[in-house]
């Protein structure tokens, strides 16, 4: 929900163009023995290159000579089929045009009435001359039409987007005037879905192949082994039996997906007496058969846990923080459901615990659920968005710092502005900011000296932990919502509602790079070279590389992802999808590759400190039980998964208490210690928080087992900024120059 704005827009100060003056003064002098005419081609070819930096308006060109133009420049993906297609995603590019900074505040709606989300979020673009953005807009097809839910195969639908456009406004209210631009997108939606009571099914058509064999590590093969498929955006589900020879051909139904252009992707769970089971992801074609090489181990890990804490927080416990030495644990309180005003203010606490003797040692009360919570390397200081009271924005006011004892050190103000314009820049242009702020998430740096904090309007301010004073302020556009720091503390990496994530030079606040990921990174994982990225209403997981902002690798998904995790190794990176839609819990390797995957809804994934083990948080929707909730969602029942980084499923509990009145959150809380022994769970489905203390012992030494077949990620799609031809005239002019200062050299040996 867009927050209350308040004050009045107020319209960004117009740059001016420079001035730009041709001389007819040759370039080089006469005495030059490069021909003239060549010369000058050379020249006019860069200058003409290097039109769009200096903003010349050229006959037929649509720029205006000052002022700001929006460019909306659609995609083609208009068809969309039930089941396969669970939502509509559409992209459009923004460029302006003009010759000088232009705001513009952008309004949603669709032609059903129904919900649709589009980046930027809170929907202001900020574009200089001749920068381009992109327009996400994705939603679940029962969202954007309730009715959708009754639609049946053989039917076609009409379903519009408008997107309109106000320019100046950064009050986010809707001008009553008309908009400066529109664009409406249209779709056709054909099919529909499965009765909700059915049970899933392979009687669809089967179009594709897979030829699995399985064997174990010496080759030979595993007969009678079982293999389970499954899709859940069109409810496939089987099971099949290898034959003697350890082979079966499980026909399938494949599906382009129009957005990404890949293939829809099942799930295989294949199990045999004496070995472990293993977990795959396919992505076969129409009319093709794919062979699928399944190599199974006996099991290599024993565990064993003890539960040591149960603590009921009364909400669920959504976001936490620990120590670096791994001894303190901090969560607070985030969910999707509304709850009654009165029993979020009576229930939702910042809890402190002490992983080393399984205590719970104190609790804030917030009396608001928050996005973000820190806790300082040593342990010594705790940090959270704060607002005293439920409201209408999950951004807060207040950021406030607590000691170890759980005592307030200080409050800080954070949107003190009350609707007044905050003067920053945009790629060096004057402007003012969104005039609603609030911030969403809080990180210290590593030495604790510094604590980070970023806004619904797209501020990233650093203050001084011991002073509260302003450090730096640095102004990336849309909502903030997570905030890391490099491990040396000069870098703060910062995700933002354009799409974008953002390296800013800690000392001065500048930006350094920023990277388009296809949509507002809501979560992520940072490590010492990488951020696990994964994009809302984007497609595609990412993996960037810090040092430089490049996009490495993209995989294709359905959903965002509430939980992101890199091994401290760097070697393996999960991914946790809460629906259960492809590619659910999967983990990839370096170049982007699934290693596993288990088609499971899940809500919370941690490695352990030694990289061997993964902790990952299943949530399962239950047809029938108990329920505390007189009314709300279905029953839930979470459980607590622990793999090898192979995939080998080691320890495993139903967390079986009964739910609380709420939807589980946006993410989940777990955590493993450096060898996996003490291991922390928050059950978003009933508000606990548990702490398990075990062993963990090798059996066995599995041989690596070979990929069965490649599963790509998608192509990187980049973002459509810079210009070739700019880069070019740059190129040539650079060439001229260097061409010139010879000339000249010599003829002064002369």
């Amino acid at each position: 929900m867009r927050p209350a704005p308040h004050g009045s827009a107020m319209a960004p100060r117009p740059s001016t163009a420079p001035k730009v003056t041709i001389s007819s003064t040759p370039a080089c002098g006469s005495r030059s023995q490069v021909p003239g005419r060549a010369l000058r081609l050379v020249f006019a070819a860069g200058l003409a290159l290097l039109t769009p930096l200096v903003w010349i308006s050229v006959p037929g060109d649509t720029a205006l000579a000052a002022g700001a133009q929006l460019q909306l420049t659609p995609d083609n993906n208009t068809q969309w089929v039930l089941p396969y297609d669970t939502a509509i995603h559409r992209e459009v590019v923004a460029r302006n045009t003009g010759s000088s900074l232009g705001v513009w505040y952008m309004a949603t709606a669709t032609s059903t009435g129904g919900d649709i989300i589009c980046m930027p979020q809170p929907g202001f673009l900020y574009l200089a001359p001749g920068e381009s953005e992109r327009i996400e807009c994705a939603a679940d097809i029962n969202l954007i039409d309730p009715s959708s839910n009754n639609w049946v195969s053989g039917q076609t639908h009409a379903i519009g987007v408008t997107l309109q456009f106000y320019a100046g406004d950064t009050s986010g209210d809707t001008p009553s005037g008309p908009p400066s631009a529109t664009l409406v997108l249209n779709n056709m939606v054909t099919g529909g879905w499965p009765p909700p009571s059915a049970p899933p099914s392979n009687e669809t058509p089967n179009n594709a192949t897979l030829a699995i064999t399985v064997v174990d590590q010496a080759g030979k093969p595993i007969p009678d082994a079982q293999i389970q498929a499954s899709n859940e955006e069109s409810r496939w589900q089987g099971t099949v039996s290898a034959d003697d020879n350890g082979t079966v051909a499980l026909q399938v139904e494949a599906h382009l997906r129009p957005f990404s252009s890949t293939w829809q992707q099942f799930n295989l769970v294949v199990s045999a007496s004496g070995y472990a089971d293993a977990y795959l992801l396919e992505s076969p074609e129409t009319g093709k058969t794919e062979p699928v090489t399944v190599r199974l181990h006996a099991p290599t890990v024993s565990a064993s846990y003890q539960q040591v804490l149960d603590f009921d927080t009364g909400m669920p416990p959504a976001r936490s923080a620990g120590s670096a030495d791994g001894r303190y644990l901090v969560t607070v309180s985030y969910e999707d459901s509304p709850l009654p005003a009165s029993y979020v203010e009576s229930n939702s606490y910042l809890d402190y615990f002490d992983l080393q003797t399984g205590t719970h040692l104190w609790r804030y009360l917030l009396s608001s659920t928050v996005l973000g919570v820190d806790i300082s390397a040593d342990g010594q200081y705790v940090a959270v968005p704060y607002q005293g009271s439920v409201t209408q924005q999950s951004a807060k006011d207040d950021v406030l710092l607590l000691d170890h004892s759980g005592n307030v050190v200080w409050k800080y103000q954070a949107d003190a502005t009350n609707g007044a314009p905050i003067p920053v820049s945009w790629a060096g242009l004057p402007t003012t900011a969104p005039l609603f702020g609030g911030v969403y998430n809080v990180k210290f740096s590593p030495d604790g000296s510094s604590l980070a904090y970023g806004t619904i309007n797209g501020l990233v301010v650093v203050l001084n932990t011991q002073t509260h004073a302003v450090q730096t302020q640095t102004f990336v556009r849309e909502q903030v919502r997570q905030l890391a720091w490099s491990s040396d503390g000069s870098r703060l990496y910062a995700s933002a509602g354009d799409n974008n994530l953002y390296a800013i030079d800690a000392t001065t606040g500048n930006i350094l790079w920023q990277t388009d990921v296809g949509g507002w990174a809501l979560d992520w994982s940072i490590s010492q070279d990488y951020a696990l990225v994964s994009a809302k209403e984007g497609y595609a997981i990412s993996l960037v590389r810090l040092s430089d902002g490049k996009l490495l690798w993209q995989y294709p998904t359905l959903d965002v992802s509430f939980a992101l995790s890199i091994s401290p190794d760097q070697t393996h990176f999960i991914s946790a999808i809460d629906n259960g839609t492809a590619p659910g819990v999967a983990v990839f390797d370096l170049a982007g590759n699934v290693v596993w995957s288990v088609g499971d809804d899940a809500v919370a994934a941690a490695w352990s400190g030694n990289s061997r083990y993964a902790a990952v948080i299943e949530n399962i929707a239950q047809s029938t039980g108990p329920s505390s909730a007189t009314s709300g969602p279905s029953p839930t029942i979470d459980s607590v998964n622990l793999f090898t980084s192979g995939g080998e499923l080691v320890w495993s509990k139903v967390l079986d208490t009964p739910n609380g009145p709420w939807d589980h959150g946006e993410a989940g809380v777990t955590y493993l210690s450096q060898d996996g022994s003490t291991l922390v769970v928050g059950d978003s489905a009933n508000g606990h928080v548990y702490i398990f203390k075990g062993t963990l012992a090798t059996t066995a030494t599995p041989t690596p087992t070979p990929k069965s077949s490649d599963t790509l990620p998608a192509p990187v799609s980049a973002k459509p900024a810079g210009s070739p031809p700019l880069i070019a005239g740059i190129i040539l002019l650079v060439a001229l120059a260097t061409i010139c200062s010879a000339l000249f050299l010599r003829r002064r040996r002369r």
